[in-house]
């Protein structure tokens, strides 16, 4: 089904076979598929096709068949290639203020890596700390690492007791990691020769 104002056009890559559309749908065309061996063929009917959220990179994603090899793609990629052209050499794929699960073509763009990190910083889209799906540590859990080191707990303590890494507990205090919560009180506070001891060992 198509909406008002949507345009399709084919998957690069997949002409004939695959077709993105404006406002990010992908649909299988009508196809035969011819058998080796005598099989006779088969008749396959296009089909709107259903996307998967990956839930680490916070993308949607379609998987697509060519000469028996299947491949997941994102969603915004395909729409890129289709309605934005070539990308430039160095450059990415940037979405807009509606946010990285909106991969309308005017929500997309080709920018440079700072360009993109800056304009999701603007748009509120900038995943940072607890958003990060890598992330071990809760906001909470950092600000509680900042409080209990200024009242004078080593940094090998918060290491075991977070099950961090020492390094990872001297760049929350110094204000390296999750600099969104930084305290210039705090991180000054952490200088090299208090955070790390002889041989770069946290006392």
């Amino acid at each position: 089904m198509t909406t008002l104002g949507e345009e399709w056009r084919a998957v690069v890559g997949y002409e004939g076979l695959y077709e993105v559309s404006s406002q990010g749908s992908v649909r299988s065309l009508d196809r035969t598929v011819l058998y080796p061996d005598g099989k006779p063929s088969r008749n396959f009917k296009g089909k709107l096709l259903k996307q998967c959220l990956n839930v680490k990179q916070r993308y949607y994603g379609v998987r697509l068949s060519k000469q028996g090899k299947t491949k997941l793609w994102l969603i915004h990629q395909l729409v890129a290639a289709a309605f934005l052209g070539n990308r430039p050499e160095g450059w990415v794929i940037c979405h807009g203020s509606q946010g990285p699960l909106c991969n309308e073509v005017n929500n997309l763009s080709y920018g440079t890596v700072v360009q993109n990190s800056k304009d999701q910083w603007r748009d509120g889209t900038k995943r940072y700390g607890e958003k990060c799906s890598w992330s071990k540590l809760t906001t909470s859990e950092v600000l509680m690492i900042k409080e209990l080191y200024e009242k004078g707990t080593k940094g090998k303590e918060l290491a075991i007791m977070f099950e961090i890494s020492h390094s990872r507990v001297c760049d929350i205090v110094k204000g390296r990691g999750w600099t969104h919560l930084n305290n210039d009180h705090l991180s000054s506070q952490c200088s090299s020769n208090s955070c790390l001891g002889q041989a770069g060992v946290i006392t």
